[in-house]
């Protein structure tokens, strides 16, 4: 389809072009015309001038249609002289000639403006990676949610809960890669919210991240795939975690 329209607007700007050296040819043609009448290059004028209108309704310059009708329904029937009418036929002419520029320019500029878009989108599709993970970071005062997406890699989609239940019903209903859960939540702790989500299909293969204050142990089997307790490498742990996701997920669905 792309490559059609690119043809038709190719043959349109071709024909522009071309009118505007038949309107130029006619020009000259009405002032030989106006010294002496000639029923030849009457005839000439009166072709030349519907096949400009004729291609103009092709392309839909309907302007340039309205104008060379106007012209028509003089010129053509004109049969032994101009009759007082060469101002009005040569004022014609000009706004044809007008609408052609004005057309030009309209297609020059919408030109530069699709080349620029071109670019941009070529630009950021380059840096722009693919997001290849969904993370649910799931923190009341959002801290770790905030310092989760400084640190973040670009392949990484993160969004927010800020309860237990609103983290369920995330989990439940979106799907995602990545849990990062604090224990202590309002409405269902962290602990809750990371059993009742493993026993949804959508959370098979989530990595749930624990984070907590204090050291304990969980079967893997209703807690979480990993803990990281709150302490001066926390937040490194963390960007481990999001850095080498893609080797932990594999491991997880092995």
């Amino acid at each position: 389809m792309s490559e059609e329209v690119d043809i038709i607007k190719k043959l349109r700007t071709e024909f522009v072009f071309s009118a505007k050296e038949s309107i130029e040819d006619i020009c000259n043609e009405l002032a030989e015309l106006e010294k002496e009448f000639s029923e030849g290059i009457h005839m000439n004028i009166a072709r030349n001038m519907h096949s400009i209108k004729g291609s103009a309704g092709s392309f839909e310059i309907d302007s340039l249609v309205s104008l060379a009708h106007s012209f028509e329904e003089v010129f053509n029937y004109l049969t032994n002289s101009l009759n007082g009418q060469s101002d009005y036929l040569f004022n014609l002419l000009d706004d044809m000639l007008l609408v052609i520029d004005e057309y030009l320019k309209e297609q020059s500029d919408k030109d530069r403006l699709d080349a620029i878009d071109k670019i941009l989108k070529s630009s950021l599709a380059k840096s722009s990676p693919e997001v290849k993970f969904k993370a649910l970071i799931v923190d009341s005062s959002k801290v770790i949610y905030s310092s989760c997406q400084k640190i973040c890699p670009n392949f990484f989609k993160l969004s927010h809960a800020k309860d237990g239940l609103s983290a369920l019903s995330l989990i439940t209903t979106e799907g995602y890669d990545l849990v990062i859960v604090s224990k202590s939540l309002p409405k269902l702790s962290g602990i809750g919210c990371i059993a009742a989500a493993k026993s949804d299909p959508k959370a098979k293969n989530t990595y749930f991240v624990l984070i907590s204050s204090d050291s304990f142990e969980m079967t893997k089997q209703l807690g979480p795939d990993k803990i990281i307790l709150k302490n001066k490498l926390f937040y490194e742990e963390i960007q481990n975690i999001l850095t080498n996701f893609e080797a932990i997920k594999t491991a997880k669905e092995s």
